[in-house]
């Protein structure tokens, strides 16, 4: 389902009754929260919500289990729930231009996850639990006000590096 590119500034309740939904895309909007029952589509693969102005994530969506991209760029999130960790099948993790000044150090379950694009934030520092995430092959920190990298950082080695 695409409705991309619209003024939406709210989603019914009722989203969670597309129980088959496997692809939203909301991106270019207006959403500022979204329905703590948004996570009750547990079919759901790929959540694009870029650029939009959230500011928060429901503190369920690591219910969302079978999510394999989660698109959250271009808004303005400061942080990000710990149940993020229970994404197990993310692959693809977007977090750009957001407000973010730390991660939540279960980050480290995303196992599977491949691409994380954390540039254009504020963060200071990384969990040295980033290190876990053996299968990530890009990383985007650029942006950002690190003063330091984490030892474990060298852990990762499926980092492209060209």
């Amino acid at each position: 389902m695409n409705i991309s590119q619209n003024a939406l500034n709210t989603l019914p309740d009722s989203i969670n009754k597309l129980r088959k939904l496997k692809r939203i895309y909301l991106e270019d909007n207006k959403l500022k929260t979204l329905p703590e029952n948004i996570t009750d589509l547990v079919t759901l693969e790929c959540l694009r919500l870029d650029y939009n102005t959230l500011n928060t994530l429901p503190d369920s969506i690591g219910q969302m289990k079978k999510l394999m991209a989660l698109g959250l760029g271009n808004n303005k999130l400061k942080s990000i729930p710990e149940s993020i960790g229970d994404l197990a099948n993310l692959k693809d993790l977007g977090l750009n231009d957001n407000a973010l000044s730390t991660l939540p150090d279960n980050i480290r379950k995303l196992r599977n996850l491949e691409e994380l694009d954390l540039q254009s934030n504020k963060l200071k520092s990384l969990p040295e639990s980033i290190g876990d995430l053996a299968n990530l092959q890009y990383l985007d920190l650029n942006h950002n006000v690190l003063n330091v990298l984490p030892e474990s950082i060298s852990q990762m080695k499926k980092i492209d590096v060209t």
